[in-house]
């Protein structure tokens, strides 16, 4: 049976303080100016201990096994000017990303060769930095389409086989945070609950239920628009603004349960709609285009929000 003590950790003015190297505590410790005193919370063990906001003076007490004390036993630097608080997260971040500095004559070349550097973790998510893993990529929320007279609904998607992008033709205008490039799936996956309900090439279809989706040679043309904002007198970089438009070389769909489980009928209508599925995809496009807008605008600003724009960027 393991042996259990209470830790309490005392940290004093001035504000802030930075914790680096403790596996245990996410990136984002420390960021905030905002201190309050006396914040505590108790852990039951052996979960991980929470994210910590940085205070003037707190108290935060935990129940940590014996064994696992060593990880509140680092240095704790105090200092009262805030970019210091970067140092240690700038020194993770080069753990994941090659810096780009803004003289390099190949920014792109840059850009390309941190995001393949990071492709890795992308797909198992980066919690520490609140990204959501990119294989699988869940999408819970209701995404609807109201195409030539079909309308489709889908939820609860689990897209898979996004490890294996690639990136190329990047464009980056640094000085005014525009980016264009081009993105590639070899294949992607695509399970999901749908309702349709319409016409398409004058034929009627009807149902809800699960499908299958796999798409073939996915290309994808992305343009990003940032700007640069000032937080506490440091500089951060926001995207406000995606456009994604996306190709494919073919595909295939099979949608259960068609015309209230009608299996005849179901059979038929898949094999009309995989024999003519490039147009049927155009109306699936839009809920491929908005699941993929959505997630690398997220993925993008969870990354960038954890540091300055002169640490992305440096001269």
């Amino acid at each position: 049976m393991n042996t259990y003590c209470s830790v309490s950790v005392i940290l004093s003015p001035p504000c802030p303080a930075v914790v680096s190297g403790v596996s245990h505590l996410s990136s984002d410790c420390f960021r905030t100016r905002d201190c309050q005193p006396n914040v505590s919370r108790t852990l039951d063990p052996p979960s991980q201990l929470p994210s910590l906001e940085s205070r003037r003076s707190f108290n935060v007490e935990e129940n940590i096994p014996l064994e696992d004390m060593w990880v509140l036993v680092w240095t704790v630097p105090a200092s009262a000017d805030p970019r210091s608080n970067y140092t240690s997260l700038k020194n993770r971040y080069t753990d994941y990303l090659h810096i780009c500095h803004r003289s390099n004559p190949d920014i792109p070349k840059c850009i390309i060769d941190s995001v393949y550097s990071l492709r890795s973790k992308l797909a198992e998510g980066i919690p520490e930095f609140g990204v959501a893993p990119m294989d699988p990529m869940l999408i819970n929320t209701l995404i609807p389409t109201d195409g030539h007279g079909l309308k489709i609904e889908t939820t609860d998607l689990i897209v898979t086989g996004t490890r294996n992008f690639s990136v190329s033709h990047l464009i980056a205008d640094i000085d005014k945070h525009k980016y264009k490039f081009q993105v590639r799936f070899p294949h992607m996956h695509i399970f999901g609950n749908y309702r349709i309900d319409g016409k398409i090439a004058k034929t009627v279809i009807k149902g809800q239920g699960d499908f299958d989706l796999d798409i073939y040679g996915v290309k994808c043309n992305v343009s990003l628009l940032g700007n640069v904002i000032d937080i506490d007198g440091l500089n951060y970089m926001r995207f406000h603004y995606i456009s994604l438009r996306i190709e494919i070389n073919r595909g295939n769909i099979e949608l259960r349960n068609l015309f209230d489980g009608d299996k005849y009928l179901g059979e038929i209508l898949n094999m009309a709609i995989n024999a003519n599925f490039l147009m049927f995809f155009m109306e699936l496009r839009p809920i491929i285009q908005k699941v993929l807008e959505e997630f690398v605008l997220d993925t993008v600003d969870k990354l960038t929000q954890h540091f300055t724009y002169e640490q992305l960027f440096p001269d």
